[in-house]
C-alpha cells in the first residue's frame, strides 16, 4: 500500500537476516499490532541504512563537523571541513571493513553476533503501536491505510497515484491531490461509532455517504473519480471547515 515497501525478500537471493523478519508476518502468528510495529520498525531501519550508506559514500558537511567536534579537531571552517572529508570517508569505510572481517572470523568459528528479533506479547505490541501513533500525528490506522489504498486503485486510471497524499486530523483523514488541502478528493471518518466518507459534489460542498465495510468505498468510485477530475481540470477550491456532514446517503 505504501509507495516504498518496508520489506523486500528475494527467494533467489536470500539474506539470512531477513528470514526472521519474514516470519513475523506468517499467518499463524500474525497480529495486527505486532505487524504494524514490525512494519514501522523495518521502514525506519531501511531509512537509517540509506542515510548511513549516503554518509559512507559522500559525507555531509554536518556529519564531518560532528566528527571533528567528537575528536576535537579544531575550528570547523569550510577549508577544514573540506580537508577532513576524505579522512572521514576513509575512516568510515575502514570501520565497516573491520566489522566485516570480524564477522567473517566469528562465522568461521561457528559464532554469531546477529541479534535475535525481539518477540513481543500482544499487549506489549499494542502499547508500542499506540506510542508510535501518538508520537507521529500523521500515522494512519490499518483501516485508514487500506482506505487510502482503495482510493489509489480507483484513481490509478485517471491520474498518477504518486500525486495522491493523505493528511490525518483529529476526526478524519483527507485524501488530497498534490498534497494540497484545497484539492481535496474525499475524506474518511473513522473516529466515531459509524464510518463514512464525504465527497465534494458538483458545487464542491461535501456530501456524506455511510459505509459499513471498506469494500463499500468501491460503490462510490464514479463520485471519487469526478471529484478528482474537477481538480485536474479546474484546479483548487477553498478549504471548508467540515465538522461532520448531515444528510446521509
Amino acid at each position: 500500500m505504501d509507495l516504498e515497501p518496508f520489506l523486500v525478500f528475494n527467494v533467489l537471493d536470500v539474506h539470512e537476516h531477513l528470514v526472521p523478519e519474514l516470519g513475523r508476518f506468517a499467518k499463524s502468528s500474525l497480529g495486527v499490532d505486532a505487524a504494524y510495529f514490525a512494519a514501522v520498525e523495518l521502514k525506519h531501519t531501511n531509512k537509517i541504512r540509506e542515510v548511513l550508506n549516503g554518509l559512507r559514500t559522500e559525507p555531509s558537511d554536518n556529519f564531518i563537523k560532528y566528527m571533528m567536534a567528537e575528536i576535537s579537531a579544531g575550528r570547523q571552517t569550510q577549508n577544514a571541513v573540506d580537508m577532513f572529508r576524505p579522512i572521514v570517508k576513509r575512516g568510515f569505510n575502514q570501520y565497516i571493513s573491520d566489522n566485516i572481517r570480524e564477522t567473517l572470523k566469528k562465522a568461521m568459528k561457528g559464532e554469531s553476533d546477529t541479534e535475535t528479533p525481539v518477540e513481543m506479547e500482544p499487549k506489549q505490541a499494542a502499547e508500542v503501536a499506540a506510542t508510535i501513533a501518538e508520537e507521529d500525528a500523521s500515522a494512519l490506522t490499518i483501516d485508514e491505510i487500506e482506505a487510502f489504498a482503495i482510493v489509489k486503485s480507483i484513481l490509478r486510471d485517471i491520474c498518477d497515484i504518486n500525486r495522491l497524499a493523505h493528511r490525518n486530523a483529529a476526526q478524519y483523514v483527507s485524501i488530497l491531490l498534490d498534497d494540497n488541502r484545497n484539492k481535496r478528493v474525499c475524506r474518511f471518518w473513522f473516529k466515531g461509532r459509524k464510518i463514512y466518507i464525504t465527497i465534494p459534489g458538483e458545487d464542491r460542498k461535501p456530501v456524506r455517504y455511510d459505509i459499513s465495510t471498506l469494500n463499500d468505498i468501491y460503490n462510490f468510485s464514479d463520485l471519487i473519480k469526478e471529484s478528482c477530475n474537477r481538480h485536474l481540470t479546474r484546479g483548487e477550491f477553498e478549504e471548508e471547515n467540515e465538522k461532520g456532514v448531515e444528510g446521509d446517503r
